[in-house]
């Protein structure tokens, strides 16, 4: 075990000057950051949508309750968009919209929320194939394609390809410089090698990661209160 900290120690140091290495880590937090206010952005359209089409029910279901108390005990036919008309009210005029509003951490993982409409105006209407909502602006089937630029997302595309970057060459440069027979004929295994290498690596690369995943989220209004 002795032997494994003293390497991941001297890979620490020979780390500390590989320009690459910080290179690589500092576009991944980058992106990272960015990520995390694009998702922001998105999840705030969404609410901001899902607001206006509570005023407008709300606003639309008190000028139908102010309608009827007038036309209480009025003798007149049933026109067209009759508040009276219970038909007309069951598909249209009382229609209310079910919503799905964001989780707390939606601004980590947007998911299917950038395809699937997150509201369903729930009516007496036998056909709902109208019945989903848009909450957000039109957008262009490549960027709907490619899926919303959240953490998660980062996660599961770019971070693989992170970690590729900063291990291949973890034993394979050591043999390809010659320098790998002299390590191992110290009082070190191969294993130990290997492993105090890509430790040392893989400790810088989750804090730096962790770091940047929540400077994203602070900087895009995180509320880590809520429950």
């Amino acid at each position: 075990m002795n032997v494994f900290w003293r390497v991941f120690a001297l890979e620490w140091r020979v780390l500390r000057r590989e320009p690459a290495f910080w290179g690589t880590l500092l576009f991944f937090s980058a992106f990272l950051i960015l990520a995390a206010l694009s998702s922001d952005r998105f999840i705030s359209e969404q609410t901001r949508s899902m607001a206006g089409i509570e005023t407008e029910e709300s606003a639309r279901m008190d000028k139908a309750q102010t309608t009827l108390e007038t036309l209480q005990g009025s003798t007149e036919a049933l026109s067209g968009n009759d508040v009276r008309d219970p038909v007309w009210m069951g598909e249209t005029g009382a229609a209310q919209a079910a919503m799905l509003p964001p989780a707390p951490l939606s601004t980590v993982a947007v998911g299917v929320r950038d395809i699937t409409p997150q509201i369903l105006r729930v009516s007496s209407q036998v056909d709902q194939s109208g019945a989903m909502l848009t909450e957000s602006g039109m957008r262009g089937p490549s960027i709907m394609g490619a899926g919303a630029l959240d953490p998660a997302f980062l996660f599961v595309v770019l971070f693989p390809l992170v970690l590729i970057a900063l291990s291949y060459e973890i034993l394979s440069g050591e043999r390809e410089r010659g320098t790998l027979a002299m390590l191992v004929s110290q009082p070190v295994s191969q294993t130990q090698l290997v492993l105090g290498k890509a430790a040392a690596r893989l400790v810088l690369l989750l804090a730096l990661t962790v770091v940047a995943a929540l400077l994203g989220l602070q900087l895009a209004g995180q509320n880590w209160a809520a429950p």
